[in-house]
């Protein structure tokens, strides 16, 4: 039987400009587990440089310091928990 895979929680990141090798550099983090560029094709440097950061959530802390430490991060936040609503039909036929 393999191990439960840790919590994770969301980071949002904007980096300061774009920079070859950076995205790859976070992957590189204790306890990051993915790194998503928001707006892959985006040629909109403003878009462009925003990522969703997945950490496990023990660590997560840890990793926000040491984005908010560096140079190369315009700023580092966790993301809003999201939950899901019942469809629109579903509300109506109970209400």
């Amino acid at each position: 039987m393999s191990a439960p895979k840790p919590k994770v929680v969301g980071l949002n990141v904007k980096l300061t400009r774009r920079r070859k090798g950076l995205p790859a550099a976070l992957k590189q983090l204790p306890g990051v587990v993915q790194v998503t560029q928001t707006f892959p094709d985006e040629p909109d440097e403003e878009l462009a440089t925003l990522y969703v950061l997945q950490v496990e959530a023990l660590r997560a802390s840890t990793v926000l310091r040491s984005l908010r430490k560096d140079p190369a991060v315009a700023f580092a936040e966790t993301c809003a928990p999201r939950k899901a609503l019942p469809a629109a039909s579903a509300r109506r036929s109970k209400g």
